[in-house]
């Protein structure tokens, strides 16, 4: 009696974990489309932001030579030359907190860096 019992249940096992395997197998499709989508959107974004950074570099280079000044004058606690740059190469982002340091030591307000078409 109790073999049957213990057959019983591992019936209804079986059944429950195929079921959990069915759930599985739709959860991991949901999420692989899911993260295509999140992945393609990303590259979109990368791409616009690319395209912005270039241009936020082209501008702060510009301004950079207006004053007379070389990366080499941004090398100080807060920020390197090279960070410097790499932003004008637009190779990387930048924090708020550094672009504040890069506006005071050009003499501009944070807001005139973005002042670019």
């Amino acid at each position: 009696r109790g073999y049957r019992l213990l057959m019983m249940h591992s019936k209804h096992l079986r059944r429950f974990f195929a079921f959990l395997s069915g759930c599985y197998s739709w959860f991991s499709l949901i999420l692989s489309v899911s993260l295509f989508e999140y992945n393609a959107s990303i590259a979109n974004n990368l791409k616009m932001n690319k395209e912005y950074l270039q241009k936020f570099g082209k501008h702060l280079k510009e301004l950079r030579r207006k004053r007379g000044l070389k990366q080499d004058d941004f090398d100080c606690e807060y920020i390197s030359r090279s960070m410097v740059g790499l932003v004008e190469i637009a190779k990387t982002d930048i924090t708020v907190t550094k672009l504040k340091v890069i506006a005071d030591i050009l003499g501009v307000k944070v807001k005139d860096l973005f002042d670019f078409e």
